[in-house]
């Protein structure tokens, strides 16, 4: 129909609308071939009409191609399916051509947010939406998605991302979002020693100091940001347990040893830190679950927020969101910056950090301790173990067991023989709680010879001072030892048991 109505317009509409063109064009094949000047139009309208290709991506790019450098894309399209729209349009050809395309699966419209993507994906920024009328409500519920091409600026002293991949892909696929949107980016990932791959990805030892001075010297553009996507990995109970150290190291070690050589070159201007995990911190009550190998991160990124304000460091927690929804969550938010240095992100819900005023919990039950059964206290044998007891004992309890990794001194023995005195049986076992293994059998002995446990209070912990730029990850490994391992051994132990309190 479209050419024998071009040949009719241009009939009748020569000789009156002399600013006007009437031509064909096929979207599905190069613009260029047709005769059409690649980055020529400032504005392009499209109603109804790009749905019905075969390839989303070709088309996009075929746009795009047409568009000058920060022209604009106008789309009109249907955003939901109905029923009498297929059975109407499914009549024509067009309509099922999307069954070949790995953009759609199921159906030939998109959805405002799938629009968005593979917008962004193409090279496509500042999108916006407007629907003016309620999905549910509406008829045909249909869209105007406003998208501007993004101005190319790719030069040597083009600011650089530096994506630290994570091993899920995340990293790799806002890289692509990088590439599409002509900004210049380099992957890194962890490797067993410094590598370069090409000239956008690179390997390095993450327990190597060095490798992050070179990685750095081997970049000579100014670096515009840095995304951390070290700790994004979601590990289960076992795999944690038996790789807690290699995960933490890499993670927190490598984020140290990162701040550290940062903090030794001289920028003009100073790039921005991102540090991404996934699920790491409880934000509301909708959430079951916490990935602690993220955890850690957070206290020693708020330490680089206090002692490195140069790196406007910021914190951003993701949950409840697919992989390839998160890839174009990050580059949005990364384009679309705030000033909050913390922020969390929970389906399409965002947080953020601020006081409010919490409910009075009126009559909770407390704690009632028994004399017939067990608790436990690690570090029991330094001063706050030793308090500990002796509150316990105070209020009830019959059996504490001590664990600690040394001897009892002159002043634990003396309270231990007063409570003993009391009635309080106190057993004392000497035991690494960062040692999975000797926990266990600690574990195993109150199950077989004690009565039964149903309380722990972590007292453990080495105290290790100093600022970032003269830590080493044998200080930090110290001191995870005792808390961050210790008490994931603890819950790992003793998960299945009913206790009171951990």
């Amino acid at each position: 129909m479209f050419p024998l109505y071009l040949q009719i317009k241009q009939k009748s509409d020569s000789n009156n609308i002399l600013f006007c063109v009437f031509q064909t064009l096929d979207i599905e094949n190069s613009p260029e071939k047709q005769g059409y000047r690649l980055n020529s139009f400032h504005i392009i309208v499209a109603a109804n009409v790009l749905h019905a290709t075969k390839d989303m991506n070709q088309t996009i790019s075929h746009v795009s191609k047409l568009l000058a450098p920060g022209g604009i894309l106008v789309l009109i399209e249907g955003t939901h399916q109905r029923r009498w729209v297929d059975l109407i349009f499914g009549m024509l050809d067009g309509w099922w051509l999307f069954t070949e395309d790995p953009a759609r699966e199921s159906h030939p419209l998109l959805t405002i947010p799938m629009w968005k993507n593979l917008l962004n994906e193409n090279g496509f920024q500042q999108i916006s939406s407007i629907q003016l009328e309620k999905e549910e409500h509406a008829l045909f519920p249909q869209a105007v998605i406003i998208a501007q091409k993004q101005e190319i600026q790719k030069t040597d002293d083009t600011p650089v991302w530096l994506i630290f991949a994570d091993s899920n892909g995340i990293g790799e696929k806002i890289s692509r979002h990088f590439e599409s949107n002509n900004r210049p980016f380099k992957l890194i990932f962890t490797g067993s020693s410094f590598d370069t791959i090409d000239e956008n990805k690179f390997n390095i030892d993450s327990s190597n100091p060095q490798d992050y001075f070179k990685l750095l010297n081997e970049i000579s553009q100014p670096i515009a940001g840095i995304l951390y996507l070290w700790s994004f990995d979601k590990l289960e109970d076992e795999l944690i347990t038996s790789n807690i150290n290699n995960q933490l190291l890499s993670s927190c070690g490598g984020l140290l040893y990162l701040v550290q050589a940062l903090s030794k070159k001289d920028f003009k201007t100073p790039p921005s830190l991102w540090l991404i995990t996934n699920d790491s911190q409880y934000v509301s009550n909708e959430q079951t679950t916490v990935n602690v190998i993220g955890a850690p991160l957070w206290g020693l990124g708020r330490v680089i927020q206090l002692e490195h304000p140069e790196f406007n460091c910021k914190l951003v927690d993701i949950e409840n969101i697919s992989n390839k929804q998160i890839s174009t969550l990050l580059f949005e938010y990364l384009n679309n910056q705030d000033n909050e240095p913390i922020v969390a992100f929970r389906g399409e819900k965002r947080y953020v950090a601020r006081l409010s005023k919490c409910p009075i919990i009126e009559n909770k039950p407390l704690i009632q301790f028994k004399s017939k059964t067990t608790y436990l206290i690690t570090g029991g044998l330094g001063s706050i173990g030793l308090i500990v007891a002796q509150w316990l004992a105070d209020n009830g309890a019959g059996n504490i067991v001590l664990l600690g990794r040394s001897i009892p001194d002159e002043y634990a023995i003396n309270i231990i023989e007063n409570l003993n005195d009391k009635g309080v049986k106190v057993s004392v076992i000497n035991v690494d709680i960062g040692n999975i293994s000797e926990l266990q059998n600690v574990i195993k002995t109150i199950k077989q010879d004690m009565p039964q446990l149903r309380g722990i209070i972590h007292c453990a912990g080495i105290f290790g001072s100093g600022v970032i730029a003269s830590q080493n990850w044998n200080h930090f490994k110290l001191v995870f030892q005792a808390k961050v391992i210790g008490t994931w051994n603890l819950h790992y132990l003793t998960k299945d048991l009913d206790l009171d309190f951990l």
